[in-house]
């Protein structure tokens, strides 16, 4: 078994060692270059950070890193590691995790994070033995549309990226992935009940989807969030609603499973400092 920089690699093995990796995931995850490509640049996932693993000539794992500096804390997000499935509990794994954490060592980062599925219970472990805790659990929840009372008493406003960046109020920690920066056609709404701003939304909308990512309120009340996915739903009369990537321990993640139309999915947000 070799492990490679993503650097030595084509673009075609790394898409390779992905779908065989992901073939029997359980959420569908293969794709062609361009996707691969797409997907890479949207997270900031950089070959150079990367790693994919080789038996001889074929690319049968692959790991893909993120190091960026969050409030002056410099931060590496593994964006996915897939192995084949010929490949699982030899090592693999562990070697393409082992070569990520020597980068990251020798790139200065003083904090990692990943996502995983809450049901993967060997990549999980394989994290735990690298120094990984889960922090929170994670849902993306399908919203019902039926279940909000129709009238609302808040507005909302489309915002600026510099507005969002002025507002005073505290925002909680959200995973890698509900990173403002990190999201493609991102919208920022605020809510007002009356003149004073009471929270705001982070989304983005594609077809007839509207991806929530982030739902802050001023105050942490179960009321405020009620009334603000009330304008929410008000506001975006044709889209289905997405919850996605919520910390089961956020105030907020009670209302969503309140007006839960299904779970689509659960996952580990973990950490290594």
């Amino acid at each position: 078994m070799n492990v490679k920089s993503m650097m030595e690699c084509t673009f075609q093995e790394a898409m390779t060692a992905w779908n065989e990796g992901f073939q029997d995931y359980t959420v569908h995850l293969t794709m062609n270059i361009e996707a691969l490509v797409r997907m890479m640049s949207t997270k900031h996932l950089s070959p150079e950070y990367s790693f994919l693993a080789f038996d001889g000539e074929d690319p049968v794992g692959i790991i893909l890193n993120s190091i960026q500096s969050d409030n002056k804390l410099k931060t590496a997000y593994n964006g996915g590691t897939a192995v084949h499935p010929d490949y699982r509990r030899v090592g693999t794994g562990q070697k393409l995790v082992e070569a990520s954490l020597e980068k990251y060592e020798q790139e200065g980062v003083q904090s990692a994070t990943l996502e995983a599925i809450s049901t993967n219970e060997a990549a999980i472990k394989l994290y735990e033995r690298n120094g990984y805790i889960i922090q929170d659990h994670l849902d993306t929840i399908e919203l019902n549309r039926d279940s909000f009372k129709q009238e609302h008493d808040i507005s909302m406003k489309l915002i600026t990226l510099k507005e969002w960046e002025k507002m005073s109020f505290p925002s909680n920690l959200m995973p890698w992935q509900n990173r403002i920066s990190l999201i493609d056609h991102r919208e920022i709404y605020q809510f007002y009940l009356g003149r004073q701003s009471v929270g705001y939304a982070l989304l983005s909308q594609s077809k007839n989807q509207l991806t929530l990512f982030h739902l802050q309120a001023r105050a942490e009340e179960k009321g405020i969030y009620e009334r603000m996915l009330r304008a929410l739903n008000q506001h975006f009369k044709q889209c289905k609603v997405v919850a996605f990537n919520t910390p089961q321990s956020y105030e907020v993640n009670e209302v969503f499973h309140k007006h839960a139309s299904q779970k689509l999915i659960e996952q580990v947000w973990m950490e290594r400092s």
